[in-house]
C-alpha cells in the first residue's frame, strides 16, 4: 500500500458536518409531516375505540346536546306565532 492509495479512501468515521445541507432539511422537513399526518389518521380511530366503550346512542346525545327551548323559539318564529299566543 502506497501512501497515496490510503489518502484517496475516504475516512471510516467521518467527522460530524457543522452544516445542514438541503437533503438534511428535506429530510426532517418530510419526517414533521409524517407526524402530522399519522396523528391526523389517528384521531378518528381513538375516537372510534372511545366511542365503543361510551356508548351512548343517537338519541341520548340529541336530547342531552339540544336546547329545546331554542328550537321552539325558532319554530314560533317561522310559523309566525307571538309570544303571547305560545
Amino acid at each position: 500500500m502506497t501512501p497515496n492509495e490510503s489518502e484517496s479512501h475516504p475516512p471510516v468515521h467521518p467527522e460530524p458536518k457543522s452544516y445542514s445541507t438541503r437533503r438534511d432539511f428535506l429530510l426532517q422537513i418530510g419526517i414533521v409531516l409524517n407526524a402530522v399526518a399519522g396523528f391526523m389518521i389517528g384521531i378518528p380511530v381513538v375516537g372510534f375505540i372511545l366511542s365503543s366503550i361510551i356508548k351512548k346512542t343517537p338519541q341520548r346525545i340529541i336530547a342531552e346536546a339540544t336546547d329545546w327551548r331554542f328550537l321552539n323559539e325558532q319554530k314560533a318564529r317561522a310559523y309566525g306565532l307571538s309570544k303571547l299566543l305560545r
